[in-house]
């Protein structure tokens, strides 16, 4: 996550380190932070997808989202998306 953040244009400092660490802990993969992403369950490879679509409060979200992870994943984007200033866009 710390190297998408870098490609959406954080530069290395503290507060790119704690906007990581803060979504990382925001979609429930603090107990996998240090894993690679190939070694992460299907459900946890989508939350870190969601993770990385929203670091850096993206304008516009495109999700497709199947049935079985709505509930959780939509309660986690509508919050981030009322906090900033993203639209969601479900595909």
């Amino acid at each position: 996550m710390q190297l998408f953040a870098g490609i959406r244009g954080f530069s290395p400092s503290p507060a790119t380190t704690a906007a990581v660490e803060n979504m990382i802990e925001d979609i429930g993969l603090r107990e996998k932070a240090d894993s690679e992403a190939g070694a992460l369950s299907g459900g946890q490879k989508r939350r870190l997808s969601v993770g990385m679509a929203l670091i850096g409060d993206p304008q516009v979200i495109f999700l497709g989202i199947s049935h079985r992870e709505t509930a959780l994943l939509y309660a986690f984007v509508w919050s981030s998306v009322t906090v900033g200033a993203s639209t969601c866009l479900q595909m």
